[in-house]
């Protein structure tokens, strides 16, 4: 099974600063979103309030993707942060329309 994802939006967004946080707001519109580091040798602290991305946050992993289909009502800004300065965070967002099975 795969998803489809239309009306997507691209950001890379720059946790410059080593664990200090950075953020990125999504569309309204947006029901379906991943997150991941593009350098595959750092982790990502992810949370969905503001200063918690320190505290509490979840972690992805080094090489990992995170991603959440649905509604995201409420949660339409990312906080996060790298151990690693000059982190580049790739986000995908888009409106999820349907699961379609991978041997189509």
């Amino acid at each position: 099974m795969s998803i489809r994802v239309t009306n997507y939006k691209i950001y890379n967004s720059a946790a410059l600063t080593a664990n200090v946080e950075a953020s990125q707001q999504l569309s309204e519109q947006a029901s379906y979103f991943e997150i991941k580091c593009r350098q595959i040798n750092s982790e990502l602290k992810v949370t969905f309030v503001s200063g918690d991305s320190g505290t509490n946050y979840f972690t992805i992993p080094m090489g990992g993707t995170w991603w959440t289909k649905g509604q995201i009502a409420g949660r339409k800004t990312l906080y996060f942060q790298s151990p690693q300065a000059g982190t580049i965070v790739e986000i995908l967002e888009g409106d999820m329309t349907a699961f379609v099975p991978t041997n189509l």
